[in-house]
């Protein structure tokens, strides 16, 4: 079974259509913590701290939502920005520093 991890940058009620009755919503670190300890198969969280190519060798499909907006990263990704996505980046820092911004509609 495929598994998802969805970072979301404004609010779930915007995501309703995409947020099904088996989907966990976490609302913190803690809570994130347990849902990829317990590998659960559709997390929504606001905790960016995970936010890492980590997730991938966990088997999770890494995505970023913002105002319906979906950035699916992985290593190798076509972003806006244009710049060799690998592994060992940090997508932590890349969103905090605004390399997504244009992708994902984001207006400082």
């Amino acid at each position: 079974m495929e598994k998802y991890i969805t970072f979301v940058l404004d609010n779930f009620k915007n995501y309703k259509d995409n947020i099904f009755e088996d989907s966990v919503l976490c609302n913190s670190y803690l809570e994130t913590c347990k849902a990829i300890k317990d590998n659960n198969h559709d997390i929504w969280t606001y905790d960016l701290s995970h936010l890492s190519f980590d997730l991938i060798d966990l088997g999770y499909t890494i995505i970023i939502a913002n105002n319906g907006k979906f950035l699916t990263c992985y290593p190798g990704m076509d972003s806006e920005g244009k710049k060799d996505i690998r592994k060992g980046h940090n997508l932590w820092r890349l969103l905090l520093g605004g390399y997504f911004d244009k992708d994902l509609d984001i207006k400082r």
